[in-house]
């Protein structure tokens, strides 16, 4: 697996893109109305990718219709220094106003269980582009995320994480986080192995929608590890634990993460085949969209 790097693009929107080094790509001849044979992504140096799930949650009425399984009674996150659990609860997440709103809520007591919100994709993925367009709270005291995650138990916990502390999203935390988005690249081979750094905003992510994404690619990322064999959940949570040098919290009141839509291409197989070509099609057959 390939390391890390501290070199990130990172624009007002908020993508976080690496940089691939693909082959050329001839001119698809597929249309926008037929895209059974996958997608070609333009932003994403012509990456491939077989399948879809795009959703405006304005355009649903129920969770349920969002593609993702809510966690209800399970542990989210980890385990806080003093013993402080939090649990995703159905109950927290819900849309409200056309957006889908993950929340903690304020006043609970560290100790014991702290109740927060998670939402996994349906489908394990092996590859991908994932973008998350969302607005965090300001309210100090919790994880805001986005990560695909695989518990093996060769390996342990391996992750690609998007993370963004209500105590340090803007100036540093009282406990020492430095301002900004934490990325964390876990080693698919060895999960006591991790790499990360922290990039700044380069505005106020509470005031406005941005897009958070992830891209799971095969070969010459600035920022994965190359080629992770584990397949993963794609995970969108918000959680306290308590821990000050982490979550901080619980928070005083509630936490709010509200996500306006999700746009993923991604395979379900992992990236030693890639590209997944469904049978019968070839590049030529894909759309290209922007990703």
């Amino acid at each position: 697996m390939g390391s890390i790097t501290a070199s990130f693009l990172l624009v007002v929107s908020l993508l976080i893109a690496p940089s691939i080094a693909f082959t050329h790509r001839t001119a698809p001849r597929a249309t926008a109305d037929d895209c059974s044979c996958g997608y070609i992504l333009s932003s994403h140096s012509n990456a491939y990718f077989p399948k879809s799930h795009t959703v405006s949650i304005s355009s649903i009425s129920s969770v349920s219709d969002s593609g993702f399984d809510i966690t209800d009674g399970w542990q989210v996150g980890s385990l806080g220094t003093d013993g402080t659990r939090a649990i995703g609860i159905t109950d927290n997440v819900k849309i409200e106003d056309g957006v889908l709103v993950l929340t903690v809520p304020g006043g609970q007591v560290a100790g014991g269980d702290v109740t927060g919100a998670e939402a996994t994709f349906g489908e394990v993925v092996g590859g991908g582009v994932f973008t998350m367009e969302a607005q965090l709270s300001s309210v100090e005291g919790t994880c805001q995320s986005i990560f695909t995650y695989t518990q093996s138990t060769e390996v342990g916990s391996d992750e690609q994480d998007i993370e963004m502390l209500g105590q340090s999203l803007l100036t540093s935390g009282p406990s020492g986080p430095d301002p900004g988005i934490q990325l964390t690249n876990w080693n698919p081979t060895d999960a006591s192995e991790s790499e990360e750094t922290t990039t700044p905003f380069p505005n106020d992510p509470t005031t406005s929608y941005h897009n958070y994404t992830i891209g799971w690619l095969s070969g010459g990322t600035k920022y994965y590890y190359d080629a992770s064999v584990n397949p993963s959940y794609v995970i969108i949570n918000n959680w306290s634990n308590g821990n000050p040098s982490f979550t901080a919290g619980p928070p005083t009141s509630d936490v709010n993460l509200r996500v306006k839509s999700v746009t993923f291409y991604y395979q379900t197989e992992t990236l030693d085949r890639y590209p997944a070509y469904p049978d019968g099609c070839s590049e030529a057959d894909a759309c290209v969209v922007a990703g």
